[in-house]
Parts: C-alpha cells; sequence; structure tokens
C-alpha cells in the first residue's frame, strides 16, 4: 500500500513530503532550465521500509543512540529491547517509521502529527510530536526548513530530545563542496556511536578540529554561523546548541496537544 504524500510548491522549487515518518522525500530546486534534486532519499519502498540510512530521518523522542537500549528516568527503569537484527543501540528513537497524519497546510507548508510510548509500551511515556515543513523558492532563495516540537501528553516528567538525519545530493569534486551547520557544539562518542558521558561528550566548534572529531582530511573551521566543514565525507556526526532559530515557529497552528 502505496504512503500518502504531499507537494509543496513556492516558485518553481517543489518538495515532497511522506506520512511515513513525516520524512522529506524530494527537494527540487530551479536551476537554470531545469529542476536540480537536492536530497539524496530512499532509492526504493523497500529501503525506506528498512529504514536503511534513516535518510532525512525526523528522530524523536530521542535522536542519537542508548546505550544497550536500557536508560532510568523518573522511577522508570526502561528496556527498549533489541532491533529486527537483534542489535541493543536505541538507534533514533521512534517515529521513522510512523505514520503521521495532516494538521495543518498550505501551498508552500504543512504540519504534521504522531503519537508516540504511553502506559505498557516499552518507551512509558506519552509524547506527540509536530513536525512542520515551510518551502522557500522565491527571490532567489531556495530553502528547506524543518521545525519539530514535542509535548508531553501524560502525566509525569518525560525525556525528550528532537533532531534530523539530513542526506544532501551535491553532484561536483568533493574537494569544492561545503557545508555550513548552524550549531556551536557536535557530539564526541566511542566507536559504537554511543555518546560519551556528561560534558566530555561536547565539543565546540573551535575546538573541534584538534579533538580529532572529524575523519582526517575532513576540513573543519569554525564561523560566525556554526561549523564550516570542507570536501565532507564519512560524516557520521550529530550538533547540538543550535545557533540559528527557525522562523517557523509563529506557523504552528497548535502548539498544545492535538487529539489524533
Amino acid at each position: 500500500m502505496a504512503n500518502k504524500t504531499w507537494t509543496l510548491r513556492s516558485g518553481d522549487d517543489t518538495a515532497e513530503i511522506s506520512a511515513f515518518g513525516a520524512i522529506a522525500l524530494s527537494w527540487k530546486v530551479k536551476r537554470g532550465d531545469e529542476l536540480v534534486e537536492l536530497l539524496d532519499g530512499y532509492a526504493s519502498d523497500e529501503e525506506r521500509e528498512e529504514l536503511h540510512g534513516y535518510r532525512n530521518a525526523v528522530l524523536a523522542p530521542w535522536s542519537n543512540r542508548i546505550a544497550d537500549s536500557r536508560f532510568s528516568f523518573g522511577g522508570h527503569d526502561v528496556d527498549l529491547g533489541p532491533d529486527a537484527e537483534g542489535v541493543r543501540e536505541g538507534l533514533h528513537g521512534l517515529i521513522a517509521a510512523k505514520q503521521f497524519v495532516e494538521l495543518d497546510r498550505a501551498e508552500d507548508w504543512i504540519q504534521l502529527a504522531c503519537q508516540v510510548g504511553g502506559e505498557g509500551q516499552d518507551y512509558p511515556f506519552s509524547v506527540q510530536v509536530h513536525v512542520l515543513y515551510r518551502l522557500y523558492g522565491t527571490d532567489g532563495k531556495h530553502r528547506l526548513e524543518l521545525t519539530i516540537k514535542a509535548a508531553n501528553t501524560g502525566t509525569e516528567d518525560a525525556p525528550i530530545t528532537l533532531g534530523w538525519h539530513p542526506y544532501l545530493r551535491y553532484i561536483a569534486p568533493k574537494q569544492l563542496a561545503q557545508v555550513t551547520i548552524p550549531a556551536s557544539e557536535v557530539v564526541r562518542t566511542n566507536a559504537a556511536n554511543i555518546p560519551l558521558e556528561g560534558d566530555e561528550a561536547f565539543v565546540a566548534a573551535e575546538d573541534s578540529a584538534a579533538a580529532g572529531v572529524f575523519p582526517e582530511g575532513v576540513d573543519v573551521s569554525a564561523g560566525e554561523d556554526g561549523f564550516i566543514i570542507t570536501g565532507p565525507a564519512d560524516l557520521d556526526h550529530a550538533f547540538t546548541s543550535l545557533t540559528e532559530f527557525s522562523r517557523s515557529e509563529e506557523r504552528f497552528s497548535r502548539n498544545a496537544e492535538t487529539d489524533l
């Protein structure tokens, strides 16, 4: 059964958003006389169902990995269990394969939501996740903006972190590529990509090159807007402490929980 999708339009630019995981399947911008694809998404339905690479996935209620898929919070000892292959790494949250519902939309933006967790589930905290995409494709701008919010729909405190797992397409020599990431810290991990404990996990942008956080041969510097990475390759890093806030905050039509 095909998953529902929505197409956003702004000027000549388009973005296709799926109900499956609220992922962006495509983002095409006008360059000269042709539309150019900027996302490197799932190549097939099979890849999507397998969450192959978590391409462009929205991540919640946690965004990285949880050691041994176990943690304690608020008097709960939580065991998230192994994945389909028996690996216990608590990978990338619970919503990447969830079906989202539409809450509100216009031609160039859409708001989606899903509900996760609750009493009797592996993740016992009740959380509602809202995702807002906004497309800019006029006045020489090409921007696909994503804002994520979470509402605690339970009766006790809930541990929540949010993230995005983008895959971008660049068709040119790697040495010419440059990515700016609007964050002031990168997360340091062990060999299993589990974040280190406490303050040791967080490395400031200006210290990251000397700290050896990135692969050899990747040029990383700190600018006013965060990390500037030239010749990116083999990057599988988490960034935090954002330096730029979304302009889409006002577009959320429902700030509190919604009946789903």
